[in-house]
């Protein structure tokens, strides 16, 4: 409407001026209303009133009159040119219209404000902001440099704009794969330089500077924009890498710590352990980091985790008061107890959590109760000495007695006797207790020399082949008169011929006597005292059985130690007997290579005690052809017997050589075992006799060697030794020695002995 109006003011003006003028000038007045409509109305309105004053002037104002199109082509040329500066004016006239407009429109010039406004806040808030903030454009010039980057990097921002951000904060060796990698995230949207990231950057005087950064990348107007978000970390990494070196150093000297080393955290949870608390509690670090430690070493305990959770050590753990040490006792993975100390300390230097030490106190443990053992050992061994001192005291105050008994009768009668004043009945009644309190005084010294030799290790035994019925039979004919007496009954039972020993025939008889002595003197009158006498594998049993008042329980452990005798019901000692009988006899068995038990269901059950001795092998029984109960002769000869004789010690293989060689024996002796298997290499003996303890190889170790070789199996050989022990008598026996003689050997008992083994009996 406004370009109608226009043109048609233009129009109306330009026909009234059409008289005035001289010519027609159509160009004149339309233009400005083609500008007018243009500025009031934009291209819109300025196009349609260029059509229509363009339209006005070919119509009205060009030949011919009243008709569309010119008559000449000039007026067509000059209608086009007209027409053209027409459009030029419409588009001035409208871009004019805009600025105006954009000028002077109050929301525009608001939004603008308020545009700059927030521009400049957030310029302030990057600025004040910990981290310097760059922005970079697609060709990585920079765009934007805050006040934090000027003084991080020593470059103001007109220092910076426009130039390439890698040349200026990149070291060298890092600029071209900077650039590559934004390139690659320009063409394909591939590796993109975006995301968090620490980068080590230069600063303008070529220093370097470690950063965490975090780049972010955003589409603007078509082109990309990056913005750097800079944060100095340079302080922080080297704190963080004098805390790594410090817990490095820490950790190597808790793993060198002898003592087991465990850190937790707050929670009571396992962050460290060092090698030693691995083998400490049978775990590895990696497997237990996270867990509670009170768990850890109390998992097994009664009411598991729970219950562990009031342990002492998740108390002090919790308190974390560097709490005193303490003893405990952990369990290991394997479920093992292990005693331990430990102590628990607060971690210093802003850190949570405590450091427990713990020491391994089985060592210690171990050695307080050996302490204690032996303190107990000591303890005891007192007691045993202090009662064995009151047993000797009492066995003295017993011996003057049973000493001093017979003798009062003794005097008395031998008194009664010189005076002449008895009858005879009387006199026959003196001689009779004067023999029997004798004997009696004859029997107690006879055990208390028994004894003495035992002690002292003087004790000695003339082996032979020995028949043991023969020997029981002695005994008990010995005792019966006394059995009768008292009215007991001695029962035998014996087998037919019955078993051989090797042994002293004399000290046997001792032995049984013993034994049926001690059973009549405790069994009543009107019961019995049962004697049997048997061979069980390779063993000859002797066992005497009485019906007499029994043995407690309490006492039967020492009934054969010295000086221990049992009371009689009455709580007494019992007359006549000094407490050496039993010991006497367990000695004596030993020294046979044997042993002897004793047994009794309690006081009043009766006992029983039994003998058990090796019997005779079967090369002493083929060479013992003498008659049963024959004794041995005391001088047999040893003509043409070859004897080896094997001792360390040159003065005792000097006396044996020459005591066998004057029995007329050949012998060879060698001062080891190794000259002894020359020997027997060369010359086979009939008769072995060697030491037990020898450097190199031992007597044990020579028979072995010649049991193994062809040419000496089953050489007759007997061990003499310093060593008379009966375990020693056992292992003697057991090597393959057939006898086993204690040092000193009398020379009539070394003849005996070889000639026992040479199967040579006869007198000379």
């Amino acid at each position: 409407m406004l370009a109608v109006v226009a043109v048609g003011a233009a129009l109306v003006y330009q026909r009234l001026l059409a008289p005035v003028l001289d010519e027609p000038t159509p160009f004149l007045l339309f233009p400005l209303a083609v500008l007018a409509a243009a500025w009031r109305g934009g291209v819109g309105p300025g196009l349609l009133a260029s059509v229509l004053a363009l339209l006005s002037v070919d119509w009205f104002f060009l030949d011919p009159r009243s008709s569309l199109g010119p008559a000449e082509a000039g007026q067509a040329v000059r209608l086009a040119v007209f027409g053209l500066e027409l459009l030029g004016i419409t588009l001035l006239a409208a871009h004019g219209r805009r600025a105006v407009r954009a000028a002077t429109d109050p929301e525009r010039i608001r939004a603008d404000h308020e545009l700059r406004v927030r521009a400049e806040r957030l310029r302030g808030l990057l600025d004040a902001g910990p981290a310097a903030v760059v922005g970079m454009d697609e060709a990585g010039a920079v765009t934007f440099w805050n006040a934090r980057a000027a003084r991080l990097f020593g470059w103001t921002a007109d220092d910076v704009m426009g130039r390439d951000l890698a040349g200026l904060i990149l070291p060298a060796a890092e600029r071209e794969a900077w650039r590559a990698e934004r390139e690659r995230f320009l063409r394909a949207g591939e590796g993109a330089p975006t995301g968090r990231r620490e980068m080590h950057l230069l600063r303008n005087d070529r220093s370097h500077v470690r950063v965490d950064a975090v780049v972010a990348a955003q589409r603007v107007e078509g082109a990309w924009q990056f913005t750097l978000f800079l944060e100095d970390v340079t302080a922080r990494a080297l704190a963080e890498e004098a805390l790594r070196r410090e817990a490095a150093f820490a950790a190597g000297l808790a793993s060198s710590m002898a003592p087991a080393v465990a850190a937790v955290d707050g929670e009571g949870r396992v962050t460290f352990l060092n090698p030693a608390a691995e083998r400490l509690l049978g775990v590895k670090a990696e497997g237990v980091r996270g867990r509670p430690l009170h768990e850890v070493v109390h998992a097994d305990a009664e009411g598991g985790a729970h219950a562990a959770e009031d342990c002492a050590l998740a108390r002090s753990m919790r308190a974390a008061d560097g709490a005193a040490e303490q003893e405990d006792t952990f369990r290991a993975a394997d479920g093992a107890a292990v005693p331990v100390r430990w102590v628990v300390s607060p971690m210093h230097g802003g850190a949570t959590g405590v450091v427990v030490v713990i020491q391994d106190d089985r060592r210690r443990r171990e050695s307080d109760r050996q302490r204690q053992e032996e303190l107990a050992g000591e303890q005891q061994a007192r007691r045993e000495a202090e009662a064995e001192g009151r047993m000797r005291d009492e066995f003295m105050a017993t011996l003057s007695h049973e000493l001093r008994t017979p003798l009062s009768a003794i005097m008395g009668w031998a008194h009664l006797l010189r005076s002449g004043n008895l009858e005879p009945a009387d006199r026959t009644r003196a001689v009779e207790t004067i023999d029997r309190s004798a004997k009696s005084q004859a029997q107690l010294i006879s055990g208390i020399l028994d004894i003495s030799s035992i002690i002292t290790g003087k004790m000695r035994l003339t082996p032979e082949p020995v028949a043991l019925r023969p020997v029981v039979e002695a005994a008990v004919e010995t005792v019966r008169p006394a059995a009768e007496a008292k009215g007991v009954r001695i029962e035998t039972e014996m087998s037919e011929p019955g078993p051989r020993v090797t042994g002293d025939a004399n000290r046997l008889q001792q032995v049984v006597w013993n034994l049926l002595s001690n059973a009549v003197k405790f069994t009543r009158a009107g019961a019995g005292v049962h004697v049997r006498l048997w061979a069980v594998g390779d063993e000859a049993q002797i066992e005497v059985r009485d019906e007499g008042r029994g043995i407690s329980p309490e006492f039967l452990p020492h009934v054969f130690e010295r000086f221990r005798q049992a009371e009689d019901g009455g709580g007494e000692r019992v007359p006549g007997s000094l407490g050496l009988g039993l010991a006497i006899v367990r000695h004596l068995v030993e020294l046979h290579g044997g042993s002897v038990q004793a047994a009794s269901a309690g006081e009043g059950q009766g006992a029983a005690f039994t003998v058990r001795l090796p019997l005779l092998t079967a090369t002493a029984v083929a060479a013992d052809q003498r008659p049963e109960g024959q004794g041995a002769a005391r001088q047999p000869s040893l003509q043409g017997i070859r004897v080896l004789v094997v001792d360390d010690d040159a003065d005792v293989r000097g006396m044996m050589e020459a005591v066998l060689s004057e029995r007329g024996a050949q012998v060879t002796s060698a001062a080891s075992a190794g000259e002894a298997l020359d020997s027997v290499a060369r010359e086979r003996p009939d008769v072995l006799l060697s030491d037990l303890a020898m450097p190199e190889m031992d007597g044990y170790a020579l028979l072995r060697e010649l049991r193994g070789r062809p040419e000496s199996p089953r050489i007759p050989a007997a061990a003499l030794t310093a060593y008379a022990r009966a375990e020693d008598r056992r292992q003697a026996l057991l090597a393959g020695f057939q006898m086993h003689v204690a040092k000193p050997i009398e020379p009539e008992e070394l003849v005996a002995v070889v000639a026992s083994l040479a199967g040579k009996t006869g007198s000379v």
